[in-house]
Order: C-alpha cells, then sequence, then structure tokens
C-alpha cells in the first residue's frame, strides 16, 4: 500500500469513528469514551510531512458506554410531555365544540386524573373526552393498568387557562399551560 492509500485509510477511519461518536451521543445514550492507542512517537527531527507516510495508527474496536440508565428516564420523560399535550389538547378541542365550555370536572386546585379503566375513582373523571378526543386517558409508564390514577395532574386558574402536569416526571418538571 502506498502513502496516499494509506493516508486516505487513516481519513477514513477518523470520519467513520467521529460519525459513530456523533451518532451516540445525539441519540442520549449516556457518556460515550473511545478507547484508543497513544500516537506513534516519531523520530527527533523528522518532518511533520515524514509522519504522513507512517503507517496510521492502529484504533482500539473497544467502545465504553455508561449511564445507561438515563436514557430510559429520557425516553419516559419524552413520551410524558406528548401525553401532557395530548391531553390538553383533547381539552381544548371539547372546549371547542362544547361552546369554550370545558369539562366540569376540571378543579381550581391540581387534581389527579382518573385512569380510564378504573371503575371507582376520587380523582378528576375526565371521561367526557373518552371516544370524540381520546381512544383512553394515557398512562404514566411507571405505573401498571390497574392504578386507580393517570399519572397526570389538572387544574384550571382563574382566566380559564388549564395546566396538565406529569405526577412522575424523573429528573424535571413536565407541565404545559394553555
Amino acid at each position: 500500500m502506498d502513502g496516499t492509500s494509506s493516508l486516505r485509510m487513516f481519513d477514513l477511519r477518523i470520519a467513520i469513528t467521529a460519525a459513530i461518536i456523533v451518532a451516540i451521543t445525539s441519540v442520549g445514550y449516556g457518556s460515550l469514551i473511545l478507547l484508543q492507542p497513544p500516537p506513534p512517537e516519531r523520530p527527533a527531527g523528522s518532518p511533520l510531512l515524514d509522519s504522513f507516510r507512517d503507517p496510521p495508527p492502529t484504533y482500539s474496536d473497544r467502545v465504553v458506554f455508561e449511564n445507561f440508565g438515563k436514557n430510559d428516564e429520557d425516553v419516559r420523560n419524552a413520551q410524558r410531555r406528548a401525553d401532557v399535550n395530548t391531553i390538553l389538547n383533547a381539552v381544548y378541542q371539547y372546549s371547542i365544540d362544547n361552546g369554550g365550555s370545558m369539562p366540569a370536572s376540571i378543579p381550581f386546585e391540581f387534581g389527579d386524573i382518573c385512569n380510564t379503566n378504573a371503575s371507582i375513582c376520587d380523582a378528576i373523571d375526565l371521561s367526557a373526552l373518552i371516544g370524540p378526543y381520546l381512544v383512553a386517558i394515557p398512562m404514566d409508564a411507571l405505573l401498571d393498568g390497574s392504578s386507580l390514577i393517570s399519572g397526570y395532574r389538572i387544574r384550571q386558574d382563574d382566566n380559564g387557562q388549564i395546566t396538565v402536569m406529569s405526577a412522575f416526571a424523573e429528573n424535571d418538571v413536565i407541565s404545559v399551560t394553555r
């Protein structure tokens, strides 16, 4: 292999390694540590151009990941953000279809929203949204289907703005007001 093709191979390895690092870190898999050997030593006094003719350094194929659990939290929080917006959109669609009136069960203090499958629930009943606006009230990922509450809370302020929040957000506050 001549020096030019060796240089191209080295550039290609760097480009592929950089692309993998960018792809992995942009997805959010946590900390990434790339293990690689130190660059080869050049003899004293060798011109810089001679170093390009040397064979490229050998990089290790091992990559170490840390903080896998953080990704699970991020995924659950992303779903919670989507669920909060879904509930809020359903409430406002209900309001549009009913001449501006909100579901009567929405209080002025935060209250837990009932699970769709709960037969008896002392929390806020948004069953009026089931059917035309929602297939079911979204459930938080940390709760099972037998829970009486959905894991989301709702309230209405004096100006008629509705706030929906996640009761189980992890290391974050997930709340939307409109």
